[in-house]
């Protein structure tokens, strides 16, 4: 992976990630005999990870390993030994590899406390909290402080001792994480936005529809007419009465039911309407025209509509 940094996690075999060819007998089989005390009790497999891991990184300077179940620095102390050997034996044999960095993980309770003493002995180490959820006394708490992190950002080490100290003796602990807050904000502008909507939402809902079967006719009378349908919806809880009335165009006339339109609640009236205006005041091939609708029944309920009237343009 070009580029990116490349994370790998040492063999860590026991309590939950037991392998059929390896059995492991333990009284203790998430905190006893696994992690990296397999790997220092048998180097050589320690020792052939390593070797993979660094002739797969030649050429890429992308490589971190990660330590599991770290309890002592005396453990980092012999695998980064180990590391350092494998780094030599592969210079040795002409391999162009890299010394790479090296984590740990916080998984045993009782590592939090050694944070100061391996950030004093390894001051280039990364920490990195897990799970630590190994003990009874921690389950409850820690599960609720949320103390995940990545390689990558690794959380600041008395950050971590106060969290996991403040979950033993009981006290509450409050970790707010930038994401938190922006999702935070998010939702109280979404939450703030529907409110608004719903708060100054028209009972009214109004279409407009042109006959496009025909652009325009001419009447006897010598004006430009279209045609348009309208659907009124009363999205009111009572039964309304409206009144239409259309304006944009010099002396426009409205032929049909424009008083007195009556519907009930939660229904639908379809309204066909004939505009007919002088071509004289036509300026353009497109004119616009605004059909205005309010109720006279509950007055601020109006709703306006925008529409073209076609016609031909006098020259």
């Amino acid at each position: 992976m070009p580029g990116r940094e490349v994370t790998i996690r040492v063999l860590d075999i026991g309590g939950d990630k037991p392998l059929p060819y390896f059995p492991i007998e333990e009284q203790n089989p998430f905190l006893g005999w696994r992690g990296v005390r397999v790997s220092l009790a048998h180097p050589e497999i320690f020792l052939t990870q390593v070797r993979a891991m660094l002739r797969a990184a030649v050429d890429l300077d992308n490589l971190q390993i990660m330590l599991p179940m770290i309890s002592s620095v005396g453990e980092v102390d012999e695998l980064k030994m180990l590391i350092k050997r494998a780094h030599d034996e592969l210079l040795e044999e002409g391999y162009a590899v890299s010394m790479p960095l090296i984590g740990v993980m916080i998984e045993v309770p009782s590592a939090v406390y050694l944070i100061e003493e391996l950030a004093q002995a390894h001051p280039e180490l990364k920490i990195v909290t897990m799970t630590a959820y190994h003990s009874p006394e921690l389950a409850a708490r820690v599960q609720q402080l949320q103390v995940y992190t990545h390689l990558v950002k690794p959380i600041a080490p008395s950050r971590f001792r106060q969290l996991v100290q403040n979950a033993l003796q009981g006290k509450p602990t409050k970790t707010v994480r930038p994401r938190v807050l922006v999702y935070v904000s998010v939702l109280t502008f979404i939450s703030a936005a529907l409110v608004y909507a719903l708060l100054t939402r028209i009972p009214l809902e109004v279409d407009v529809l042109r006959d496009r079967n025909v652009l325009y006719t001419e009447t006897d009378e010598g004006l430009v007419q279209n045609v348009y349908n309208l659907k009124i919806i009363n999205k009111h809880d009572q039964s309304q009465r409206y009144r239409l009335s259309v304006s944009g165009l010099e002396g426009l006339r409205v032929i049909g039911n424009t008083e007195d339109i009556e519907i009930e609640s939660g229904a639908v009236a379809a309204l066909p309407l004939r505009i007919e205006v002088d071509p004289i005041a036509l300026k353009s091939p497109s004119s616009e025209i605004i059909f205005h609708v309010e109720s006279t029944v509950t007055p601020e309920i109006a709703i306006e509509k925008h529409a073209r009237f076609l016609g031909p343009v006098m020259r």
